[in-house]
């Protein structure tokens, strides 16, 4: 015959077993109203700024003055709610020369970064030279630095492009 204690225990755990097959239906983030055009506009203004303030206080996209052209942007977008930072670092063709020991860049050198204004952190980053090409992807779910370069490329675009 079972004693109490022993069925107690054995009651108790199929109680918790039963609990742990429930599947508990995790909260969905609730859907942000959507920005009105003055919103968007003035926000765009602010992403503007902010970036420019970042840039002043931490030179992000410095580079050498011939040796590599840039180009910058910035875009707040109203589906991520987020003001992003763009810079796209490719091979000056028109350089020539160099200093003693000058190592020219690659003909095919590209470095493209996508920074957070608002937080500051790269969150997507490619490069390549030489033919060799790498891809970082640290955004929430990103997969780090084992990242696809053109899927890395792609989801820049689609941030810096999204209405």
């Amino acid at each position: 015959m079972i004693n109490t204690k022993t069925l107690l225990f054995l009651l108790g755990s199929a109680v918790i077993l039963a609990g742990c097959s429930h599947k508990v239906e995790q909260p969905t983030k609730a859907k942000v109203a959507r920005p009105s055009p003055a919103e968007i506009f003035n926000l765009r203004t602010k992403c503007q700024e902010l970036s420019d303030k970042m840039l002043a206080e931490y030179a992000i996209g410095a580079h050498g003055p011939a040796l590599r052209t840039v180009s910058e942007s910035t875009h707040y977008n109203p589906e991520t709610n987020h003001c992003y930072y763009e810079s796209q670092l490719g091979k000056n063709f028109s350089f020539t020369g160099g200093p003693k020991g000058f190592v020219p860049v690659a003909d095919d050198y590209l470095t493209v970064q996508l920074v957070d204004v608002q937080t500051r952190d790269q969150l997507l980053y490619v490069t390549q030279q030489n033919g060799k090409r790498s891809a970082y992807d640290w955004m929430p779910g990103g997969a780090g630095s084992g990242a696809d370069y053109q899927t890395v490329l792609d989801k820049i675009q689609e941030l810096m492009t999204g209405e």
